[in-house]
């Protein structure tokens, strides 16, 4: 896969790009997973808040809209029916 981006992104460059770009290499495509970088450990307690920080983000308090009181139209015409019954 990245033999095929770097050969379409080559071609880009020659067509489009400035005399004397640099080309790419198959290598500016592989994903570098340097085990060598220190990663720090995350206690549960940690976690936890992170996950509890998503929750929250996400939840979205649903308010009825209590501003309106008018009626539908159907209920609207019963009720006229009815008072001028």
């Amino acid at each position: 896969m990245s033999y095929l981006a770097s050969t379409i992104t080559n071609l880009a460059i020659s067509v489009h790009g400035k005399k004397g770009a640099k080309m790419t290499s198959v290598k500016d495509f592989i994903l570098d997973w340097d085990a060598s970088k220190p990663r720090g450990t995350q206690s549960p307690e940690d976690m936890l808040n992170i996950f509890k920080g998503m929750v929250s983000s996400t939840k979205k308090e649903t308010k009825k809209d209590l501003g309106s009181k008018r009626l539908p139209a159907a209920l609207q015409r019963k009720a006229l029916q009815n008072k001028s019954k």
